[in-house]
């Protein structure tokens, strides 16, 4: 009964490991598990992808798209610029947050918050990773999985509320 258990055990371990890019077979993307996880045209794509996707926790862009960890597409851009402006937002971010123009997406759970300009999108970036996944837009306050938490009369406001909540938490573990 003891081995039965210990076989499903193992079984169930080895099926719960993260999937991940380790290899180019020419133009085909190898996971960790042996399998082919994405297709590129060109066998230098997939290299280029995979030196990439070392420095990403797995991700890449191709022509545009946005490629997780475990080949799938997460999201499309209109330029190979934005996509890769994107990686750069994923590597500092720790709830896995980007920007697409005015908008702030989530990596597993898509959009969560619209902005009129990009560079309120950034500002909002800086404030999650600043303030435990917790951002303002305009006089919103929203947390990293797009959920309202409280909205307030002026931007300002929030912000505030922003800095006095980190204040709180860092008095309260000490």
């Amino acid at each position: 009964m003891k081995v039965l258990f210990l076989l499903g055990l193992m079984s169930f371990s080895a099926f719960a490991q993260p999937i991940y890019p380790v290899a180019c077979d020419g133009s085909d993307l190898i996971s960790n598990q042996g399998r082919v996880i994405y297709q590129f045209t060109f066998t230098s794509d997939c290299r280029e992808a995979l030196e990439t996707s070392r420095l990403n926790q797995g991700r890449f862009c191709d022509d545009g798209k946005l490629v997780g960890e475990n080949g799938q597409v997460a999201h499309y851009f209109t330029f190979e610029s934005d996509c890769k402006d994107a990686l750069t937002d994923l590597r500092n971010s720790y709830y896995g947050l980007f920007c697409d123009d005015g908008d702030m997406i989530q990596i597993r759970r898509g959009s969560i918050a619209n902005f009129t300009f990009e560079s309120n999108c950034k500002t909002a970036l800086q404030e999650a990773a600043r303030y435990r996944g917790l951002f303002c837009r305009d006089g919103l306050m929203m947390n990293h999985r797009g959920e309202s938490l409280r909205d307030y009369t002026f931007r300002s406001n929030c912000q505030d509320a922003l800095r006095s909540f980190s204040e709180n938490k860092v008095n309260r573990a000490h």
